[in-house]
């Protein structure tokens, strides 16, 4: 099921034991030939595009994304990317883990 844009999660799918996932702003760099599978890896991350930009030769796909789906993300658009593509992210608080650390 989809996640809904206000954060709150869907009747059927229980809460996390600590409590909601935290949120990462997140920015996707990729080349313009691989924009649709850019957005395709972050939906399927269950994320959310926020904003996009794009120039002749680069898009910069702007979103959010819930922190444990981070790993899986970056996986995914070196994958649909051919390597090409970068992940970013804004922790919302220093209170929230780094996702670079396991």
């Amino acid at each position: 099921m989809m996640r809904v844009a206000s954060g709150l999660s869907e009747p059927d799918e229980p809460n996390e034991p600590g409590g909601p996932d935290p949120e990462l702003t997140i920015r996707i760099t990729a080349p313009i030939d691989y924009a649709a599978a850019s957005m395709g890896a972050l939906a399927a991350c269950d994320g959310l595009v926020t904003e996009l930009k794009a120039d002749s030769d680069n898009v910069v796909v702007f979103g959010s994304l819930p922190l444990s789906w981070y790993a899986e993300l970056v996986k995914r658009i070196a994958e649909c990317t051919q390597g090409r593509g970068s992940v970013e992210y804004d922790l919302p608080s220093a209170n929230y883990p780094n996702p670079d650390v396991e």
